[in-house]
């Protein structure tokens, strides 16, 4: 099953979303069986439009029957506690939320919906959208007079909700296959995860908290977060950072020349490299002799624009290095992933990435910073928490 350990998958939602299509597509990339319990509905249809034939269905004594549907839905129970199937049928969700590993409810908007039944049956637009409107009121009418309940409602109790309306099948699918990895990985290892966040939120939220009253400070230790920025690639954080407070110390951060600067990033690799990054960083943000980094920080309103410009214009500066400063000083808003060496092992280790790559093009980077932004809505812990919480992790306790 392509590494996914569990195997039984409910797929519902509205007609016309799309939910026959990719599941069926889901199943082959997973090699699994399709299943339908509407295939009874989908065999009398005999190529009449689908929301048509349901109408027509609803409207016999068969339709109406208790004992039909209940049939159905026992058929899908079944079928599900055997295992290795997507179930695929408008009350899957409800029937199986206690069989299925993945719940996932397939949307798209009535006009799309629409669009898509018409070209399927070769229909008018509009005699499609009678059709539908008729069926969607019809069954959650009548399943509600059987069932109690809104089959609409399935949405909430989904595990993914997923809008195909501006999607392909293949898009879609691709979507749910990253969701159905992280919630395998999330359901086998996440715990420890989550527990050690639930020991290291307060610190973490503290520490961001600091970050977020960076900008209270003057511009000279706003520079200082700078330059620890450009010393951190290839180098410990506590290396770095106790090499810019000794230049903090003594004043050359502010004043040194690269010449000067330098013996004290002995310890940093590179170091002579760095010390000129510095200085001619400290020189871009100077003004009238006066150090003005604050304002021009502030001048930017989006941080991904600010790291775009930062990475392009500092030099020292990366992606990484970028992200790294303008959460350093409590502007990243959960917006910007740090992907340094501990990141990217923890990314690894929760299956959100296969392998970390040699080197981050601009491209990689923002790929994995959206897979990091999509685990981190998974397992419920915001962006910048999740960075210190993996990065804590790593060393075993909470930096910057």
């Amino acid at each position: 099953m392509n590494g996914i350990e569990r195997n039984v998958i409910a797929i519902s939602g509205p007609p016309g979303a799309g939910s026959t299509t990719i599941a069926k597509e889901l199943a082959e990339r997973l090699d699994i069986t399709y299943f339908s319990p509407g295939f009874i509905q989908k065999g009398f249809a005999k190529g009449k439009n689908q929301s048509k034939a349901a109408i027509e269905v609803w409207k016999t004594k068969m339709g109406k029957s208790r004992e039909f549907h209940k049939e159905l839905d026992d058929l899908q129970i079944e079928r599900a506690k055997q295992g290795n199937v997507i179930v695929c049928g408008k009350l899957s969700i409800y029937f199986l939320k206690d069989l299925a590993d993945f719940k996932i409810w397939v949307d798209a908007s009535l006009d799309e919906r629409v669009k898509r039944s018409a070209k399927r049956d070769k229909l008018p637009v509009e005699e499609v959208k009678g059709m539908m409107s008729e069926r969607e009121k019809t069954e959650r009418e009548e399943w509600m007079k059987i069932y109690g309940f809104d089959y609409f409602n399935q949405k909430k109790m989904a595990d993914l909700v997923i809008d195909s309306t501006n999607l392909t099948v293949e898009e879609t699918v691709n979507k749910i296959l990253d969701f159905i990895k992280i919630k395998k990985i999330g359901k086998k290892n996440t715990s420890e995860l989550l527990e050690l966040y639930e020991k290291k939120s307060e610190e973490i939220q503290e520490r961001l908290l600091e970050f977020r009253q960076m900008l209270n400070n003057d511009d000279e230790r706003i520079f200082a977060e700078l330059a620890f920025c450009i010393c951190t690639p290839q180098s410990k954080a506590t290396t770095a950072w106790n090499a810019i407070s000794a230049l903090m110390k003594n004043g050359l951060l502010y004043r040194g020349s690269a010449k000067e600067i330098s013996p004290f990033l002995n310890a940093v690799r590179f170091g002579k490299n760095k010390a000129e990054y510095i200085a001619e960083a400290r020189k871009k943000f100077t003004v009238d002799d006066i150090l003005q980094i604050k304002e021009f920080i502030q001048s930017f309103i989006d941080p991904v624009e600010l790291r775009e410009w930062l990475a392009e214009n500092v030099r020292g500066l990366g992606m990484k290095e970028a992200s790294h400063f303008i959460r350093n000083i409590g502007l990243s808003e959960n917006q910007l992933a740090i992907l340094d060496i501990h990141i990217l092992n923890n990314l690894r280790e929760y299956d959100v990435i296969e392998k970390i790559p040699k080197t981050l093009s601009k491209k990689e980077y923002l790929i994995i910073e959206g897979k990091m932004k999509e685990f981190s809505k998974q397992v419920n812990v915001p962006l910048d928490e999740l960075d210190l919480l993996f990065w804590s992790n790593e060393t075993g306790f909470v930096f910057k």
